[in-house]
């Protein structure tokens, strides 16, 4: 940039398009240049939450260099965030006296990818209801998916983001999926005709099966 004695500071132009994921660091190099050698101060605008803004002096470029640093949380992810910035003088007090241009740029927040548990973390699959309900025509059926204690919330979730197979014990057909929450939990009313209710039923999840008999199905008493 030309440097004219009297003028304001100005702030080296900024790239834009940050991408980074939630829980990296981020930094984004500042730099301006007084050409009086008044002191100059690189100041934020709308920074989030967290960020923080070092301030130093080169000597050789007789430049004033700022650096941001954050690092974005899980609940940042999918946003993006406008940065502003601008170099201003201050006055023996401390006061502003003049002030660049300001730029902008913006950070897009992505989440932090992750890793599905082996298979293995699944301890056991469980049928804790298979009840037909006659006055209601509906099929009932609940359980539970038992995992491993030390499995994440974030990577129960990747498993469960698979559904529940129920299928007929006795024909293998598919009555339907379901998904289970993040505890493990599954649900399912089901409405059937009285003479299609199976008398067991099987249910399948990543390569685990469990079976039980349907309580009052009405052809299996």
């Amino acid at each position: 940039m030309g440097c004219l004695p009297g003028s304001k500071p100005e702030l080296d132009t900024l790239p834009t398009g940050w991408n980074i994921r939630a829980g990296e660091i981020l930094k984004i190099t500042l730099s301006a240049l007084d050409c009086d050698d008044d002191v100059v101060t690189i100041k934020g605008m709308k920074l989030p939450e967290g960020a923080k803004l070092s301030q130093t002096f080169d000597p050789e470029s007789r430049k004033h260099v700022a650096t941001l640093t954050w690092t974005p949380k899980a609940e940042d992810a999918g946003k993006t965030f406008d940065l502003g910035f601008q170099a201003v003088n201050l006055d023996q007090t401390g006061r502003q006296t003049e002030a660049s241009d300001p730029r902008w740029t913006n950070v897009t927040v992505q989440a932090t990818p992750i890793d599905v548990p082996d298979v293995d973390s699944i301890q056991a699959l469980i049928i804790q209801k298979a009840q037909w309900l006659a006055d209601q025509g509906e099929l009932i059926l609940s359980g539970l998916i038992k995992f491993d204690r030390q499995l994440s919330k974030s990577e129960r979730e990747a498993l469960v983001s698979n559904p529940v197979t129920l299928v007929d014990g006795a024909t293998d057909a598919v009555l339907a999926e379901v998904f289970a929450d993040a505890r493990g939990k599954w649900l399912a009313k089901l409405p059937l005709a009285e003479g299609s209710v199976p008398c067991t039923v099987e249910v399948q999840f990543q390569g685990q099966t469990a079976v039980r008999s349907v309580k009052r199905a009405p052809q299996c008493k």
